[in-house]
């Protein structure tokens, strides 16, 4: 009968979820599934299909993302969890859903759609023509703690006891641990957006979507009384990694108070290292006298032209994007 494509329902992205456990070799909770897939607070998730009689065999959603492009805030969107069945891979499919997708977002009017390509379609996404804005910088603290070999050990002790030394003074107010998402962290962003060119809007409804879930997450605000920055960090098996890092530009103090937060919490539990990966000249100099190492090559970050094209919107000077502005990992 050949392969149909359509607008995808509930019950083809619910499908969807068994297509993306056997490309992906994952085990994606249906829990997650759902609340990546309908509870995004910036709206619906839209997504083409295809199938072969009963079969799924490809599905291209688009995740909703607000977006302060330039002081305005827009509706855009990121392309994520692409997936062509691999029986049916170099027979069209990929393009055919892209075509339809392309053509809906021209509809729409939304200016640009971006992402995070890994290795294998990254190639594909070269053939559809992306723009490369450029790539996370993993900014990294080695820590004096942690299961590793005597020698990184004594290394990481040494270098964190010379780093400590550089820190600012011991006069910036301590930050604040919060366990929930809510008004103060709005107040974080009214505070910083016009700092930030192209940003994805940080709202508590958000962060709590994202994150709120995590017991594995912990969060701090710096200034509880006037709030001026927070910062996200989760505890993983190897080091604690900051998801995302929002403070107001003109406060030093508060990337400062922020960052030995989330080291000294990192410390706390026996981690290797604390690795901040995100994509702006924003806090070089404050991370790097806390002791952070930038590493090179970190996650691409590229965008589509959809209509009303545009120089800026590839240019990573303009750009703030962290762990935040991904879609929700359900691996």
């Amino acid at each position: 009968m050949g392969i149909d494509y359509f607008r995808a329902s509930e019950s083809d992205i619910l499908d969807a979820r068994e297509l993306f456990n056997r490309i992906f070799d994952a085990s994606a909770s249906e829990a997650c599934w759902r609340r990546k897939y309908f509870e995004n607070p910036a709206g619906q998730v839209i997504a083409f299909a295809a199938r072969e009689d009963a079969r799924l065999v490809g599905i291209y959603p688009l995740h909703p993302a607000l977006f302060s492009i330039f002081g305005k805030e827009t509706l855009i969107y990121q392309s994520a969890d692409t997936m062509t069945d691999p029986a049916y891979r170099r027979k069209g499919v990929y393009g055919s859903l892209r075509k339809r997708a392309h053509e809906w977002l021209v509809g729409e009017g939304v200016p640009f759609t971006y992402g995070f390509p890994n290795i294998v379609s990254l190639a594909a996404n070269r053939r559809a023509g992306f723009e490369l804005v450029g790539r996370l910088t993993r900014w990294i603290k080695p820590l004096p703690a942690g299961e590793s070999e005597p020698l990184r050990k004594a290394l990481n002790s040494v270098y964190h006891g010379f780093s400590s030394m550089l820190n600012p003074p011991r006069d910036v107010k301590p930050a604040e641990k919060i366990d929930r998402f809510d008004e103060r962290v709005d107040a974080v962003w009214t505070a910083v957006k016009n700092e930030r060119l192209i940003a994805g809007v940080r709202s508590g409804s958000l962060l709590e979507w994202r994150y709120g879930h995590d017991e594995a997450v912990a969060a701090w605000i710096s200034n509880p009384p006037k709030p001026d920055g927070y910062v996200i960090a989760e505890k993983t098996p190897k080091g604690v990694w900051i998801r995302d890092l929002i403070a107001d530009g003109f406060n030093r103090g508060a990337v400062y108070s922020l960052l030995r937060a989330v080291v000294e919490h990192a410390v706390g539990a026996g981690s290797r290292h604390v690795v901040f990966p995100h994509l702006s000249g924003a806090y070089r100099g404050r991370l790097l006298r806390t002791g952070f190492i930038p590493a090179p090559g970190g996650a691409p970050v590229v965008v589509f032209a959809r209509a009303n094209r545009s120089r800026e919107w590839s240019r990573a000077v303009n750009w703030y994007v962290s762990d935040a502005d991904r879609d929700v990992e359900c691996r």
